[in-house]
């Protein structure tokens, strides 16, 4: 409008040194490709020197219709080392959890030797992690024993009192001294398919637990404004918890479990595929550009078999497998949602 600024660049002057990290809804490890979801946990770091520029909040729904980028967070220091190490504190304590981040891979990138000085070039990332970005691997039977005692203590998601044995699921005996300990044995599965047999009893003030005939011994659970918190062999674990959508979260991770019955366990299914290995499942919700095969065709592990549209991008699907095409559940120009089945295969016989 013609009007004048009420400062000139004279009056602005620098002071001290703040870096940016772009917190998006994105797999680094899978080529930064687009997540969506619900987020199941999300609370904001709040320290000194930290601003977050975001649009969402616990229970927002991450859509293939925008960009991914969910929030900026911003460190401000008196020096570029002040700035990075609360950058990579407030990483630590994002908590965001129901749909895959890059939290962990920005965290990474500022703690590389190179970033520390200064060698940065538009090769960075690739001279850092050549083989590609992998995020740390927890540690599997922690959270296996996590699940299966909260589970067995709230159970689907009620807020069972641990002194009240109507309402939670763990063993419970009336006469401690029988000489007999109150067992119970679960089968839990991860997202991948895995089945694992779980038994576990009291033991002085906590539980003895057997997983796939390893002894694990653990302290009573606490419970407490949706974290549970309990020691495993002697080392304290804390996780975000929700028995409604069968969630364990710490910091930018998340696990997804399922509790199966008791009589499946006595059954002996441990330790079996039971997931479709051939199937080809949506990885997230979109539209589906190409199907390149029919049914009946024979298919090499690699191969592209759809092609689909999601967050502004193209992405390829391929076997897992060598097989035949079996069923192929989608047409062209077809919306599917996230985890949708899309197509079968069986599998060559060996």
């Amino acid at each position: 409008r013609g009007e004048e600024l009420a400062f000139s660049q004279g009056d602005l002057i620098p002071s001290g040194w703040a870096i940016e990290a772009r917190i998006s809804a994105e797999n680094p490890a899978e080529a930064y490709r687009p997540e969506t979801g619900r987020l199941e946990f999300y609370r904001e770091p709040k320290s000194e020197g930290i601003r977050i520029d975001s649009g969402v909040f616990q229970g927002s729904e991450v859509t293939p219709h925008y960009d991914s980028l969910l929030a900026k967070l911003v460190a401000r220091g008196d020096n570029r080392e002040e700035a990075r190490n609360r950058l990579r504190d407030a990483l630590d304590d994002f908590e965001l959890a129901g749909v895959g981040n890059n939290i962990e891979f920005l965290r990474d990138l500022i703690c590389c030797p190179a970033f520390l000085s200064q060698a940065l070039t538009t090769h960075y990332i690739e001279q850092q992690f050549p083989g590609g970005w992998r995020a740390a691997i927890e540690p599997e039977e922690f959270l296996k024993v996590t699940a299966a005692l909260a589970w067995s203590l709230i159970g689907t998601g009620g807020r069972a009192s641990v002194q009240d044995p109507w309402c939670g699921l763990k063993g419970w005996r009336l006469l401690r001294n029988a000489g007999h300990r109150a067992r119970q044995t679960l089968l839990i599965r991860d997202i991948s398919g895995l089945g694992h047999s779980i038994e576990y009893f009291d033991s002085q003030g906590g539980y003895q637990v057997m997983l796939d005939g390893r002894v694990i011994r653990c302290t009573e659970p606490r419970l407490e404004d949706g974290r549970i918190e309990l020691e495993i062999d002697g080392a304290l674990q804390r996780y975000r918890l929700t028995m409604e959508n069968r969630r364990l979260a710490r910091g930018a991770t998340s696990h997804t479990f399922e509790i199966l019955p008791q009589r499946v366990a006595l059954a002996g299914e441990t330790g079996e595929e039971l997931s479709g290995e051939g199937s080809l499942i949506a990885p997230m919700p979109g539209a589906i550009d190409s199907v390149r095969v029919r049914v009946g065709d024979h298919v090499a592990k690699g191969d592209v078999l759809i092609t689909m549209e999601a967050m502004k991008l193209m992405h390829s699907l391929s076997s897992s497998v060598d097989g035949k095409v079996a069923a192929i559940h989608c047409q062209e120009g077809q919306s599917v949602e996230a985890r949708a089945l899309l197509m079968e295969i069986i599998l060559n016989e060996t």
